[in-house]
C-alpha cells in the first residue's frame, strides 16, 4: 500500500479546550493548550478532553483527509474522504491505490463516520488513465477537496477537486490535480476528453467507457498543468494537497509543494471566479509563506466561522516534543498576502525541525504508549469549504471541528483510527 510516509511525516492530532473563562492556563503536550492568536487579539483554547474517536477504520479499509461538510439545512452533514483501492477492498486484500469514499448523516451529527460508498476509484487496466493502479502503480484518486458551485450564480452543483499519482516508475511519480462534480452526492460526472479531444464532463461509473473514465489534470488559465512540482518515488511524492474554499465570491486553493530548487516547502495560493467550466479557470501560483516550510508540510486554509479572518491548520512539533500536534492559527482579517493576513503568520519556531509554538496538545493516541503518528488533517466546513460546527455545539465561542488520521498502530494506512476535536476562542 501508498503510505505516503514523506508527506504525513510529523502531521498531527488535535483537540479542544472548552474555554470556561477567558484566562486558560497552557497545560502539558497532549493535555490540550492555550495561547494567543490573531496578532494578540484573542485566546484559542483547547482541552483534551474535547476530543474524540469518528472512526474505528475497519483492518482492511482506509480513511483520511476527511473533510465533515455540513449543508445548509443544518441537519445534514456528508463526509468526504481518501480511501482504500475498491478493488483491493472486493477482493479482501491490502493492495496499492487509493479512492475515495462519501457518507450522509442526516437528523444531526452525532460524531461518527457515517455509513459511505465509493464514488472515485481507479482503473487496474486503463494504464493511460490518471486513475490506473495495476500492480505497477499506486493511483485511483485521493486527497479530496469538496467546494459547492456558484450559487448565487445559479449553479447548484458540487466540485470534488481530488489528486492522481501517475508516473509509471520510481522516480517518475508526480501528483496531479482533477475534478469531479455532483448535484446529489450519488451520481458523479468527472472532467475528461471526448474521443475528439474536446473537454467535457461526463458521467462516471463502472459502466462507463474507457474515456469517460479518464480524468483530466486541469490546467491554469496559462495552459499549464496544475501538477506537483517535482517527481519523485512513489512514497514521497509531494504537492497540491490542500483546501479549496470560498471568500466573497473568489475560490482560493491553498497547497504546499516544492520550492523551484527542491530545497523545502512553500505555501501556494490559486485563485478562480468558476470552477465549473473544469479547465484554465486557476490562476498561476503565488508563494504566500514568509519563511520555508518542512518537507511534508500539510496546510489547511479557510475562512473562520463567523470571522473575517482566515483559520490556518498544518501539522507541526510542540516545543520539545518529538511527535507531531497540530497547529492552529488566526489572522487579523483576510488577507492572503499582506499586513495581517496569512504571510503575516509564522508558522514555525525553525526551519528545519517543524516546532511552533502553537500547538493544540492533541491527547488522543491510537496505541498508548506509542507515540502517535498524526497525518493528513482537515476540517468541518460548510459548502464554501469554510469553518463550521455542529448545530449541537450552538456556542458563539465554538471555534470548529477538525479531523485526523493515526498511524501509531501499524505504521500504515490501513486499519489508522480517525479522531476528531473542536476548540473555543475568546477576546482578550
Amino acid at each position: 500500500n501508498r503510505f505516503e510516509q514523506a508527506r504525513m511525516k510529523g502531521a498531527t492530532l488535535i483537540t479542544v479546550c472548552v474555554l470556561a473563562i477567558t484566562s486558560c492556563l497552557v497545560s502539558a503536550v497532549g493535555n490540550g493548550n492555550c495561547y494567543m492568536t490573531a496578532g494578540g487579539q484573542f485566546q484559542l483554547c483547547h482541552v483534551a478532553g474535547d476530543e474524540g474517536m469518528y472512526f474505528q477504520t475497519p483492518t482492511l479499509r482506509v480513511a483520511y483527509n476527511t473533510q465533515i461538510v455540513k449543508m445548509p439545512d443544518n441537519m445534514t452533514y456528508y463526509t468526504v474522504f481518501h480511501s482504500e483501492s475498491m478493488d483491493g477492498f472486493e477482493r479482501g486484500v491490502e493492495r496499492a491505490g487509493d479512492s475515495i469514499r462519501v457518507g450522509v448523516e442526516g437528523g444531526g451529527f452525532n460524531y461518527l463516520m457515517p455509513d459511505s460508498n465509493y464514488v472515485i476509484w481507479g482503473s487496474t487496466t486503463d494504464t493511460l488513465s490518471l486513475l490506473y493502479y495495476g500492480t505497477d502503480s499506486v493511483s485511483g484518486g485521493g486527497n479530496p477537496m469538496l467546494v459547492s458551485g456558484r450559487t448565487w450564480a445559479g449553479d447548484d452543483y458540487y466540485y470534488l477537486f481530488f489528486l492522481c499519482v501517475y508516473g509509471g516508475s520510481d522516480p517518475n511519480w508526480r501528483h496531479y490535480l482533477t475534478q469531479a462534480r455532483t448535484l446529489d452526492f450519488v451520481n458523479y460526472d468527472i472532467f475528461s476528453m471526448d474521443p475528439n479531444g474536446n473537454p467535457t464532463w461526463e458521467p462516471f461509473t463502472q459502466a462507463s467507457v474507457y474515456w469517460q473514465q479518464r480524468p483530466l489534470n486541469i490546467q491554469d488559465v496559462d495552459g499549464n498543468g496544475i501538477t506537483g512540482m517535482f517527481s519523485d518515488a512513489s512514497d514521497a511524492t509531494q504537492g497540491l494537497i490542500g483546501s479549496i474554499n470560498v471568500v466573497n465570491d473568489v475560490y482560493y486553493y491553498f497547497y504546499c509543494d516544492w520550492d523551484p530548487t527542491k530545497s523545502f516547502m512553500n505555501l501556494y495560493v490559486r485563485t478562480a471566479g468558476d470552477v465549473s467550466q473544469g479547465w484554465k479557470s486557476w490562476s498561476a501560483p503565488q508563494v504566500v509563506n514568509n519563511a520555508p516550510f518542512p518537507v511534508g508540510t500539510v496546510v489547511r486554509a479557510a475562512q473562520a466561522k463567523d470571522m473575517d479572518r482566515w483559520v490556518v491548520l498544518y501539522n507541526c512539533v510542540a516545543p520539545g516534543a518529538s511527535w507531531g500536534d497540530l497547529c492552529m492559527q488566526y489572522t487579523e482579517n483576510l488577507n492572503v498576502i499582506g499586513p495581517g493576513g496569512i504571510s503575516d503568520i509564522q508558522f514555525f519556531d525553525d526551519n528545519q525541525g517543524g516546532h511552533s509554538s502553537y500547538f493544540m496538545g492533541l491527547a488522543s493516541v491510537a496505541c498508548p504508549p506509542t507515540n502517535p503518528i498524526r497525518a493528513q488533517h482537515y476540517f468541518m466546513t460548510d459548502i464554501y469549504g469554510n469553518l463550521q460546527s455542529p448545530n449541537e455545539e450552538p456556542e458563539t465561542t465554538r471555534g470548529g471541528i477538525v479531523t485526523w488520521t493515526d498511524y501509531s498502530c501499524t505504521g500504515n494506512v490501513y486499519g489508522a483510527p480517525v479522531y476528531r476535536a473542536g476548540w473555543q476562542i475568546a477576546y482578550a
